[in-house]
Parts: C-alpha cells; structure tokens; sequence
C-alpha cells in the first residue's frame, strides 16, 4: 500500500490517531480543514492505500485510509472462501435491510466502509439510553441473524455491533455467518444446513443469548415477518429452505400453540431436513 506525488502525515483524528496523505504541493491543513466523510468512490486499488493501525481480532482487521482521508476496514479473513462468505452474508443482510457498511472485494480482500461510533459493549457501561435502544433494534432484525446462522453476530465482547452517532446500529463483522465460524473454521453439518436452528439456539447460547433471549415469541414472529419473501442475491437452496421453514414458525406461533411447544414441535419437524 503506497502512494506517489505526495506523503502520509499522522493527525488527530478522534481515538484513532489517523494518517492523511497530503498531495505534492498542498499543506495538511488544506487537506484536513473541511474534509468530507468517504462518499460514492472507492480507491482503484490497495496501493492506494495506507494502514493506520491494526484492529485486532483472530483475522488481523486493519483500519486504512485512502488519498483523500477516507477510512475502511481492510480484512482478508482466515482464507479465500471465509472472506467471500463474509461479504456474501453482507450482501444478504443488505437484502434484508439491514445495516452493514458498504464494502467491496479487491481480489481476496475485503475493504468495508468505517463506521464511526461505539460499541455495544462501551453503550452498556456509558449510555444506557443508547444500549437498550440498540437492543430493540438488534432484536428487531433477530431472524435475519438466525437465517445466516450468525451465532458470533454481538461478538464475544459485544464489540461486532456499533452505535454510530444518529443511534443507527451496525453489524460490523459476519465473518462467523452461513457455512463459516468467526475464526475461519467450517460449520458441521449439523451447524449449517436447511433447518434454521440458530433461531432456538441463539436465544439460550452465548452472549447472542444475552441480546435474544429475552424476546417472546411474538416478538420472535414479528422479525421474521420482516425478512423478505425471497432472496435473490443467493445461490444457495440452503437459504431459500431455511427462509420458508422460518416463515412456518412464525405462521405456528401466531396459530397459538403454546410456547412450551414451539420448539419442541418444530425440532422434531426439521429433523428430517
């Protein structure tokens, strides 16, 4: 990642400490004073541009900036087809409406918009307001979650969710939905196939149970009533198969069959599929 026709100077920039490239025969403050968030364009490639710092995480995601200030989060996942699963469970989340940041593939890599803001965890402790708002919204949109079987969606540390500053809630990292766990290791069989399970499992495992489990069971309908009626952007009859039978649970909990016997009732349903 290198430019020409110019040079990288770090600024303050928030907690971030960033660095801004500065044309040949232009001063940082030209660059800096009225600089605007990243808008429709996208660098024509990585050399275009320069790493920040490292995020962390257990696939080495690094903040970057490109020549005009703007910011993304650069991953290449744990292979190949662990960061193209990532960027089609954005595209499918997209799909649903719900909020990812825009991202592009270059190559094997993924460059994703930066989404200012703080996480859910940092939310929990300093603004309450904004964690329980951030809750509904996270439940709001629990079965587009349990369609992708996105177990790792809140993130160990509730820091795969981020509250920007308009209150908008983002789901930052999918690297651990459809066939894939959140380090890059394959799901079994038993982990991703055609039986939505994750819509049980999600709501009693995990720190995914701490932000779902709470939900009644009309609640649980009322988001999957949100997820389309199809989804055109994928290939997979696994998602086609785990949307339909999603749509009979909510059909099933509506029908009044009593709580105590949803799960139990539809477990042994999917068991065949």
């Amino acid at each position: 990642m290198a430019s020409s026709g110019g040079h990288w100077v770090k600024i303050a920039q928030g907690d971030i400490g960033a660095m801004v490239f500065v044309p040949k025969g232009k001063t940082v403050e030209q660059v800096t004073i009225g600089r605007k968030p990243a808008g429709g364009g996208w660098p024509p490639s990585l050399n275009a541009v320069q790493e920040v710092k490292g995020l962390g995480g257990s696939t080495g995601a690094k903040l970057v900036q490109d020549e005009n200030g703007n910011l993304y989060v650069m991953k290449k996942g744990a292979s190949q087809a662990h960061i193209q699963s990532e960027s089609s469970a954005d595209k499918l989340y997209k799909e649903m409406g719900v909020d990812v940041p825009d991202h592009r593939m270059y190559g094997n890599t993924k460059l994703a918009r930066y989404v200012e803001g703080q996480t859910l965890q940092q939310a929990q402790t300093n603004d309450p307001a904004a964690y329980n708002s951030a809750i509904k919204r996270l439940q709001d949109n629990f079965a587009a979650d349990a369609l992708l079987a996105n177990w790792d969606v809140i993130g160990l540390n509730k820091d795969n969710i981020l509250i920007d500053k308009k209150g908008k809630v983002w789901r930052i990292d999918n690297g651990g939905a459809l066939a894939y766990r959140a380090q890059g290791a394959k799901k079994s069989a038993a982990g991703w196939n055609n039986n939505p399970t994750a819509i049980f499992s999600m709501r009693k495992q995990g720190v995914a149970g701490s932000v779902f489990g709470k939900m009644s069971w009309n609640q649980v309908a009322a988001s999957i009533d949100k997820l389309p009626s199809k989804i055109g952007i994928s290939n997979s009859s696994k998602i086609g198969a785990r949307l339909a039978k999603l749509k009979d649970l909510s059909s099933l909990i509506k029908s009044g069959m009593p709580e105590a016997d949803i799960e139990n009732y539809m477990t042994a349903l999917w068991s065949g599929g």
